[in-house]
């Protein structure tokens, strides 16, 4: 089995102190060289399957705009997906809107647990170091995951141009759809894609407001 080296985070603005913590999870569309390219076509990578395309260059701006810290991931989800709890989910598809990812079939026990070291904890350990110095700093900061999203996935049509996620805390998005609907004329998403599926894996631990928003690719441009 060939060694796994450990690849970090992007955290832009760590000292930021807008109140807000930025994850950004499928930031990437990097397979580490030790993996062989999952064996996929390399066309691959630039679709969604991949990537969150957009989805870095929107958590850079906002940590601007906002000041705020942003983490994000860089390896692909297609490597080990960090928005999956590997405890109740499988962060390491074997297939992926019908795509086939031959260098994920038939692991060992092993090989994943290698994975995970190396790709999936070094990010979520990021995020919570980044969260308990902004605690200790005195910020208690609203998280704020970002993703872009795909009108089609696995034939099921996704009609929103922005979505959020939030279980049963709403004030955050109360606050942020009428702006988006009635001033930019956008369909917004209420607890979609995903209906009642609390995607981040730290803010309810953290008990911290948050939000999980993701937006359909081609919203994004340059009034970001």
């Amino acid at each position: 089995m060939k060694t796994l080296d450990p690849v970090l985070p992007t955290c832009f603005r760590p000292e930021g102190s807008g109140g807000a913590l930025i994850l950004c999870d499928h930031a990437s569309n990097h397979i580490p060289p030790a993996l062989d390219g999952l064996g996929l076509d390399p066309e691959y990578l630039d679709c969604h399957i991949a990537v969150d395309i957009g989805a870095a260059t929107v958590s850079e701006r906002l940590s601007y705009l906002l000041d705020a810290p942003a983490i994000l991931a860089n390896v692909s989800r297609l490597v080990v997906d960090p928005n999956r709890d590997p405890h109740t989910q499988n962060p390491i598809p074997q297939t992926s809107d019908g795509v086939d990812i031959p260098g994920n079939q038939g692991l060992s026990a092993a090989q994943r647990t290698a994975r995970l070291d190396a790709y999936f904890h070094p990010y979520h350990r990021a995020c919570e170091d980044q969260r308990a110095a902004m605690m200790a700093a005195g910020q208690k900061p609203v998280v704020i995951g970002l993703h872009s999203f795909t009108p089609v996935m696995n034939g099921i049509a996704r009609p929103w141009e922005i979505g959020f996620l939030y279980a049963g805390d709403d004030r955050l998005y109360r606050s942020m759809r009428g702006p988006l609907a009635q001033e930019w004329g956008l369909n917004v998403g209420d607890n979609e894609l995903f209906r009642d599926r609390a995607l981040l894996q730290h803010a309810p631990a953290w008990r911290s407001a948050w939000i999980d928003a993701g937006y359909h690719r081609a919203t994004s441009g340059s009034d970001w």
